[in-house]
């Protein structure tokens, strides 16, 4: 359905755009450049206050707008009634998204013009040297900072359904973003031009690859508030899009990298699974995991209701999965010399290959990853097993958190002080076998620990809505 029979966008409309409102903008805007004019009568000056008022307005007005937007709705006990009509989450998001900001895009459409003919006036203006870039990526970083204030609030609620999440925290995000890529974009004056950098190994300028970063940013920053807005309204969907767009980060980042030697499915493979792997320990430790939500998924899974079992799945279970997944495609790659025969590999004979090398070939990563996929599972397993112990979210947190600092920060120190190169025997930075080896023991006796503090007795639960 488009913009114009969008019920949620027209309100929107009607909400923010008034004569008043249209005609007191050009006439501030004008106000100001006749100062400036006036008082310092350089293009460039103009141009640069322009600029400045149209990163301000899209990064920080806008971001504000659609924050207040969706937390309004919600404190003002009127969210529920939306959620209830029959507009779709892509209506809705759409509306808040696009129409509760059409004011502020009005504004940064007349800041827009200013500072482009102020810089067609001044060859040696702020942003002259590639204008449709730099813009381009204001807009499109824009738009990730909107969509990521309107998935905030519905993202991130307590149990009374108020937004945890406020506008000036995505503020900052915004802030902090920016200052990392203005030097890329040459945004302070230097040529950026002269300088080349390379994306797995595709010669390109600082400006073009961040341009395409932040469009990229914003294509999935839509999607996220989307699939907030399904998830706002109970519309079961698979749990893929987290793990897709860390995923995407690793591969972005490894693109950066210099590893040239390296082929470039391995290099593609290293980075999400090095960025799946992060972000499965964090979420481990944020995200509380239930053993009755396994045994629901179990009953769905044995009723043959595929679809209710796969969306029961929590965020972190699926980072979890993709990260294992990827740690055993990297060995798996490597010991196939570039993939050829991923599908063909035995897996006796692919721990055989791993374990009898006796030292970690930094080169394969065949030992590291098939490592880093049995402690993820271990992990895991305890985050469960931690929920059978532990009364509150809290004590739960400081639970795992006392386990990591167990087995990556107490144990390997331990085992340092008994032997000089003890460590290696623990964290695969030197011998590939022993740490293989005693991770898939813990990993096996987590497992069984886990096993044996489930319910002997399982409540059957209504497989239908």
């Amino acid at each position: 359905m488009s913009m114009q029979l969008n019920p949620e966008f027209r309100r929107q409309l009607w909400l923010q755009i008034s004569a008043t409102r249209l005609i007191l903008a050009p006439v501030v805007i004008a106000i100001v450049v006749a100062l400036l004019a006036s008082t310092e009568p350089t293009a460039s000056s103009i141009h640069g206050t322009a600029w400045v008022a149209l990163s301000l307005a899209v990064l920080f007005w806008g971001t504000s707008v659609v924050g207040t937007s969706i937390r309004d709705e919600i404190t003002g006990r009127t969210w529920n009634q939306q959620r209830m009509s029959r507009l779709t989450p892509w209506q809705l998001m759409s509306g808040k998204l696009f129409g509760a900001t059409s004011y502020v895009w009005y504004v940064a459409l007349l800041c827009a013009l200013v500072a482009i003919f102020s810089g067609r006036a001044d060859a040696g203006a702020l942003g002259s040297h590639s204008p449709a870039v730099e813009y381009v990526f204001l807009l499109a970083l824009g738009l990730f900072a909107h969509s990521v204030a309107l998935m905030a609030p519905l993202a991130f609620q307590s149990g009374s359904g108020e937004p945890r999440v406020s506008v000036p925290t995505i503020a900052v995000f915004a802030l902090v973003f920016v200052a990392f890529k203005a030097a890329p974009l040459g945004l302070t004056g230097g040529n950026g031009e002269s300088v080349h950098t390379e994306w797995f190994g595709m010669t390109t300028t600082p400006q073009l690859l961040a341009m395409w970063t932040a469009l990229s940013l914003a294509a999935w920053g839509i999607l996220g508030a989307w699939r907030a807005m399904r998830q706002a309204l109970q519309v079961q969907q698979l749990p893929w899009a987290l793990p897709a767009f860390l995923a995407f980060i690793g591969v972005w980042a490894a693109g950066n990298t210099g590893l040239s030697e390296t082929s470039m499915i391995i290099r593609v493979l290293i980075g999400a699974t090095l960025a799946l792997a992060a972000a499965a320990w964090v979420l481990m430790l944020w995200e509380p995991q239930s053993l009755f939500t396994w045994q629901r998924i179990r009953m769905h899974w044995a009723a043959r209701e595929r679809s209710r079992a796969i969306t029961g799945v929590s965020a972190a279970t699926s980072v979890v999965a993709f990260a294992v997944v990827g740690a055993l495609l990297v060995a798996a790659t490597t010991v196939t010399s570039g993939g050829a025969e991923v599908a063909g590999v035995r897996p006796a004979g692919f721990f055989v290959k791993t374990a009898g090398s006796g030292t970690l070939d930094v080169a394969s990563h065949v030992g590291a990853f098939l490592w880093l996929a049995l402690v993820l599972l271990r992990d895991f397993a305890f985050t469960l097993l931690a929920d059978t112990f532990t009364t509150s979210p809290r004590r739960r947190s400081a639970v795992i958190l006392l386990y990591l600092l167990f087995m990556y920060v107490a144990v390997p120190a331990a085992l340092q002080t008994v032997s000089s190169d003890g460590s290696d025997w623990w964290l695969p930075t030197q011998f590939a076998a022993a740490p293989i080896i005693l991770a898939l023991i813990t990993l096996l006796a987590m497992v069984g620990a886990l096993i044996s503090r489930m319910p002997r007795t399982v409540t059957a639960i209504a497989t239908k809505s």
